[in-house]
């Protein structure tokens, strides 16, 4: 069975420690996926990039959902932009260019899809997945 939460998300930096908190206290108020335990450090770290690229790039994240059975856990970002993530070089000499990077690495998987008003972006833990190193 699929359970499926969502949080209005404030476009302001502030918003992006509410996603976090919130997701965390999600998980663990409701026993999260029954049949394994996501790393709650690489949630965390997973909505903070997801919400703050939203609030940074696409216009303000709108709303993060979490979407889990026992097969992974899913978390996503509506925003209000059309616009798709693109992934890009990271450079020491330039800001920017590790979020997505960093999305990558920590999850079993990741995409984006546009929607009516904007798009969804999204990344997928799941069970026995090991983070790749940087």
């Amino acid at each position: 069975m699929m359970v499926e939460r969502n949080l209005q998300v404030s476009g302001t930096k502030s918003g992006v420690a509410e996603a976090r908190a919130w997701a965390c206290a999600q998980l663990e108020g409701s026993g999260g996926p029954v049949n394994w335990r996501p790393d709650y450090q690489v949630v965390a770290l997973l909505v903070s990039e997801l919400v703050t690229n939203a609030v940074r790039h696409g216009s303000g994240a709108e709303v993060l959902r979490l979407m889990w059975d026992e097969r992974r856990l899913r978390i996503a970002v509506d925003d209000a932009s059309a616009e798709l993530p693109v992934m890009r070089a990271a450079r020491p000499d330039r800001p920017g260019g590790h979020g997505m990077n960093l999305v990558r690495r920590l999850a079993g998987g990741w995409g984006a899809a546009p929607r009516d008003g904007g798009k969804r972006v999204w990344a997928d833990l799941v069970p026995g997945w090991e983070p790749s190193p940087a």
